[in-house]
């Protein structure tokens, strides 16, 4: 009974989202907190227009950051609002949200949970979007972070 109700609640919510509002990245991420660390970024993006009448978006970003003798991550909540084009076809959007940030080591971890604000500037290239992000953490994985890949 369990899985029957699983997946019927499952088909319903992918039944409600259209893949037409969903995009999807990958990139690469570089934060300055504690030394600078480099790291791989995954995130999906939902576009609420629709939904609220209004230019914005969703995001949920995943961070993992390459240390000695340890791990570190984040996992970030953004709502990014639609600005405008700069140029011909830079777009740009402004980003704030929430950020949790996980570091352990061998003898002992440590959860973080911060804000987040700053920007996102895209160019489309045929159906992708290159994007680049400068935003400020306070808290979380802290400082300044610099995140660029390829949106799908």
């Amino acid at each position: 009974m369990k899985k029957i109700i699983i997946t019927c609640v499952a088909l319903f919510a992918f039944a409600t989202i259209s893949l037409g509002q969903l995009s999807f990245g990958a990139g690469l991420t570089y934060a300055t907190d504690g030394g600078g660390f480099l790291g791989v970024q995954g995130k999906t993006i939902y576009n609420l227009e629709d939904a609220i009448d209004k230019p914005m978006e969703a995001v949920l970003a995943f961070s993992y950051y390459f240390v000695d003798g340890g791990s570190l991550w984040s996992v970030d909540i953004d709502g990014q609002y639609y600005l405008t084009t700069l140029g011909d076809s830079i777009e740009l959007s402004t980003i704030a949200g929430l950020s949790i940030a996980r570091a352990s080591s061998f003898f002992r971890s440590n959860s973080d949970v911060g804000i987040n604000f700053g920007a996102e500037f895209r160019i489309p290239i045929g159906d992708l979007y290159i994007y680049a992000q400068p935003k400020v953490a306070l808290g979380g994985i802290g400082g300044f972070v610099m995140a660029t890949g390829v949106l799908f």
